[in-house]
């Protein structure tokens, strides 16, 4: 079954053995989206459940992923709604009962491996998806569907004819900017703009410079319409496009102005070579007019018979410098880079050539220096009425500013990847869901990996077991809420041993606040690791051998304090009084060093108990107040509640707090402590009107051994143990604690207790 987070205590208690939405990923070889969508799609009544979004699995149902069908005997029990266990599902549907109909593109659409893509099988495709699709297959008009942000491509058989008998098979599933590469820049817009307002978009009459159906370029209408189609979280997913080919009309009305232009329609058919010409001229018109450079080749020279002012503009020539001429004497420097080539292969196969972001160095400045421009362009050969090739039109676009700037990005990757490679940290790189694909040379020099291994969730295979369950649900919560995450755990190198690493990671956004990737680092604070736990050791050790020679001293010291006092030495007894409240604050320091020891070993022991918490505030308000004659302490206390806590480490906090609030207020009168109900939470206060706590140290304030230092707290004595003991006390009482500061104004710290607490801490 799947389980969610934060299911009740009766299926905490089951012996099954469930696995989180990242470990599944890992262990089937898929991506955690995969996963997801599966669980989402096979999820009763659509419901998420679950902390935060985390799924659970059981073994039995990841092999139910793996094969992808379900037993008979075992649907009622796998994949069913924890808070509807009485309900099933129903076994998977064959991908015939989900997409209809019977022409050739249903059937590559069924065969096709969806798995392959990022949509993953049919099965789980959304509904609105599948919907879309088979009214686009059953549909006698050519339709689109492009889904995602890849633009998936879907169409029916109506648009065979559009694509090309010969390669639409190639087409089904892939990009749709990959396959409409050469038109992308005029079909592209009206796609974005459904994809990013949601709103329908149309375009009538769109020359689109198709030569797909014959091997000559063609002038060809169509009138797009597209449609947002939606994803089961209500998102734009994808659109659909309605294609109506427009030609015939958009010529017969050219035809009917020539023809009223002519005067009469018999006049216009005893005119053909008027009307001829009129056609070359329009067409004439529309080529200098066109943002892209056209241009048109004749002959085994390549004489330059048109060349319209976007390709004067990019060769900076004049019309005298290329009309008629033979290109290679316009562009001499072009000869050698396999121009001549290209053309001379379109001219001997009739077969179009489609150039992507090709290099061309040109003189422009007319200098005889090579200046690096780059285009995309297509050759198309050009007929005569005998259908002989006579020459090459040229459709093409200068890209140079797009690929230097990507260029400048890819070596600013570089060289970001190069000074990772040689940092002395892990690095690595992740999608917005969490998935990495990349490590720097540290982690593979490390653990002795590859990046087939590692990518994705596979770093798993290199934590330390007792840690690894750990570490994936803390790192999944910080992916999915989109949290900066940070953790310290054991990884295994190359040669088996385990070392330490403080690991980090952060989201970066983009210009909307999008997550769009995350970069993280492993520190090795192995070093670190053993010199914290010789402290401790050595604390413990050095703790427990002063605390037996403390205490007799002590003793000592009020025995000789009443011995004085009964002869009538009072200076003796006084001094002796003194040495005993300095032996006092001994003692509390020696306590502290333990309480520590006994935190970082886990044995601290806490002992439960119902205490009325007003008397003992009361207590110890009234034992601090004997210690100060400056500060009066004021009890802002509720009604009187009874906690079932450890009365003697409550007490302890309320301590640490009062002590720190009078010794960080020396130039105050006033301590105020409070209560405060706020549902089944207790929260007491204890404020100063000190010197405040700067904003960029108040996170560190309850770490172990943390001082605030600077010109105001150089004075103040102390470990830096109290406030790391009293949170630690807190939280074991599964209660929390936080501070309000100000510097000059003072500090406010506050802990909540629940009222109603079990006593398992």
């Amino acid at each position: 079954m799947i389980c969610p987070s934060g299911v009740d205590s009766a299926m905490a208690q089951e012996d099954t053995t469930y696995f989180t939405t990242a470990q599944a990923a890992s262990m089937l070889g898929v991506h955690p989206n995969t996963v997801r969508r599966w669980a989402r799609h096979n999820l009763l009544d659509g419901q998420r459940l679950g902390a935060h979004g985390i799924w659970h699995f059981t073994q039995e149902a990841l092999q139910q992923i793996r094969s992808h069908k379900w037993s008979s005997s075992q649907t009622a029990e796998i994949l069913t709604s924890p808070h509807r266990k009485d309900r099933a599902l129903s076994p998977r549907q064959s991908s015939t009962s989900l997409i209809h109909g019977g022409g050739e593109m249903t059937i590559l659409v069924r065969s096709f491996d969806w798995s392959q893509t990022s949509l993953g099988p049919i099965e789980w495709w959304p509904p609105s998806l599948r919907t879309g699709i088979n009214i686009m297959l059953n549909s006698a008009t050519p339709m689109f569907i492009w889904w995602g942000r890849e633009a998936l491509n879907f169409f029916n058989d109506a648009s065979i004819p559009i694509i090309g008998q010969a390669k639409h098979a190639q087409w089904l599933g892939r990009p749709a900017k990959e396959r409409w590469q050469e038109i992308w820049h005029i079909i592209s817009p009206l796609f974005e703009s459904v994809m990013e307002t949601g709103k329908s978009a149309t375009s009538n009459d769109l020359l689109i410079p198709l030569a797909a159906r014959t091997l000559s370029l063609k002038e060809v209408y169509f009138t797009f319409s597209y449609g947002p189609l939606y994803d089961d979280s209500g998102r734009i997913g994808g659109a659909i496009c309605v294609c109506t080919e427009t030609t015939a009309r958009v010529l017969s009305e050219r035809r009917f102005q020539i023809q009223r232009h002519a005067g009469s329609y018999e006049s216009y058919v005893g005119s053909v070579e008027e009307s001829v010409e009129a056609e070359r001229r329009r067409l004439h018109g529309l080529f200098m007019q066109a943002p892209a450079a056209v241009a048109i080749l004749n002959g085994p020279k390549y004489h330059i018979e048109l060349a319209n002012p976007t390709v004067l503009k990019i060769l900076n020539k004049s019309k005298e410098d290329v009309r008629n001429k033979p290109l290679f004497e316009v562009l001499p420097e072009i000869r050698e880079q396999g121009i001549d080539k290209l053309l001379a292969g379109v001219m001997a196969t009739g077969i179009p050539y489609v150039g992507r972001e090709l290099n061309v160095p040109l003189n422009r400045r007319g200098d005889g220096q090579l200046e690096d421009t780059y285009f995309t362009f297509v050759y198309t050969p050009l007929r005569n009425t005998e259908n002989m090739i006579e020459g090459v039109m040229v459709f093409a676009y200068e890209v140079t500013e797009q690929v230097i700037a990507r260029q400048k990005v890819e070596e600013s990757e570089e060289r970001f990847r190069t000074l990772a490679d040689h940092m002395s940290q892990f690095a690595w790189m992740a999608d917005e869901t969490g998935w990495i694909f990349w490590y720097n040379q540290r982690w593979y020099d490390y653990t002795g990996t590859s990046l087939a291994e590692m990518e994705g969730w596979g770093w798993q295979k290199v934590h330390h077991p007792d840690h690894v369950q750990r570490v994936v649900e803390k790192i999944s919560h910080c992916f999915q809420v989109g949290e900066s995450w940070e953790d310290t755990f054991p990884l295994r190198g190359k040669d088996g041993t385990y070392r330490w690493f403080l690991s980090r990671a952060i989201p970066i956004r983009n210009e909307q606040g999008r997550i769009i990737r995350w970069f993280g680092t492993n520190t090795d604070v192995t070093e670190q690791k053993q010199l914290e736990q010789q402290k401790d050791e050595f604390i413990g050790i050095a703790s427990h051998e002063l605390k037996t020679p403390v205490t007799s001293l002590k003793a000592y010291t009020q025995l000789l304090e009443r011995r004085f006092r009964r002869a009538g030495d009072e200076q003796a007894a006084t001094l002796l009084a003194r040495m005993d409240i300095q032996l006092n604050k001994l003692t509390s320091l020696i306590g502290d060093l333990l309480d520590v020891t006994k935190i970082e070993s886990g044995k601290l022991q806490f002992h439960f108990s119902l205490f009325d918490y007003n008397e003992l505030i009361q207590e110890i308000v009234e034992e601090i107040q004997r210690t100060t004659s400056r500060h009066t302490i004021v009890q802002k206390l509720e009604s009187s509640p009874t906690l079932t806590a450890d009365r003697e480490r409550i007490g302890q906090v309320l301590i640490n707090l009062l002590t720190n609030a009078i010794k960080y207020s020396p130039q105050a009168e006033t301590i105020v402590i409070k209560t405060l109900h706020k549902g089944d939470q207790l929260i007491t206060s204890v404020q100063d009107f000190g010197i405040g706590i700067p904003l960029e140290k108040q996170i560190h304030i309850f770490e172990r051994f943390y001082r605030v230092e600077g010109d105001k707290q150089v004075t103040y004595p102390g470990l830096g143990l109290g406030l790391y003991i009293s949170a630690e006390f807190i939280r074991r009482h599964e209660g929390s604690i936080w501070l309000e500061s100000e510097e000059g104004q003072g500090t406010t710290f506050s802990f909540s207790l629940p009222l109603s607490l079990s006593q398992c801490c």
